[in-house]
């Protein structure tokens, strides 16, 4: 067996929360299983994990995060409570491994500087502005979430690809014309293909319908990174003024 220990806390945490409960898991995409003890203490998390196998612990932090959202939402439907785990530390038993995990993903954005970071942040709140820049906000807020619940990437940068969809019809007021037409028109101004859009449906179908999917690290990134470049392709184009 091998053993990682895991860090974190559960916010907000003025609302305190204590909890001690074991969780026995089996990730089948991965053979993998294994017992998750989780220790809550005035909303300090430390879960330990003993597994069968070695796995890499950026997946690992995956698992012990979807367990304890899991029991929060169990909490949520309870008491009516919104918590949410952030899991910041990792470390495997025999010391060869301590990984401290930050807040970002390797997204191909290009965008470094603060100069830079400023410029999209006016570019993007130009954007928004207006009944239709509500759109524009639902799609970012689903990437954003995509971001938070990994595993569930793809049901959100979907659902964020039909905002910008929706977006293209009001702009082109084709909203009574056939959802063929209107992604025909979306795919146009995004400069995309039919095959870029079918890739997120059948990475999402299982997840819009209630199924459980799995996707592997390097899938992951592939999918944000996917759904980054038809969003900032669309957002650009549009601020040309291309259209169909």
């Amino acid at each position: 067996m091998f053993t990682y220990m895991f860090w974190g806390k559960v916010l907000p945490e003025r609302a305190q929360l204590d909890m001690n409960f074991k969780v026995n898991f089996i990730a089948d995409k991965l053979d993998l299983k294994g017992d998750a003890f989780i220790s809550i203490i005035l909303n300090q998390v430390l879960v330990t994990l003993k597994i069968d196998k070695e796995v890499n612990i950026l997946t690992l932090k995956r698992i012990v995060s979807s367990l304890l959202d899991k029991e929060m939402a169990k909490l949520a439907f309870i008491r009516g409570f919104d918590y949410t785990v952030v899991i910041d530390r990792c470390l495997k038993e025999d010391l060869t491994e301590d990984w401290v995990y930050g807040i970002d993903y390797p997204l191909e954005s290009g965008v470094h500087t603060l100069k830079e970071i400023n410029e999209r942040m006016n570019w993007l709140r130009m954007l928004s502005v207006g009944m239709d820049g509500l759109l524009i906000d639902r799609c970012l807020n689903d990437f954003k979430s995509a971001l938070t619940h990994i595993e569930d990437a793809p049901f959100y940068c979907y659902r964020a690809i039909e905002s910008l969809r929706n977006h293209c019809s009001e702009q082109n007021d084709i909203n009574d014309e056939p959802r063929s037409i209107q992604w025909e028109y979306f795919r146009n101004t995004a400069l995309i293909s039919t095959e870029d859009i079918n890739f997120f449906t059948k990475w999402s179908r299982d997840i819009r319908h209630g199924r459980a999917a799995y996707m592997s690290d390097d899938e992951e990134v592939t999918v944000i990174n996917k759904a980054h470049q038809i969003i900032s392709s669309y957002l650009e184009n549009i601020s040309k003024k291309v259209v169909r």
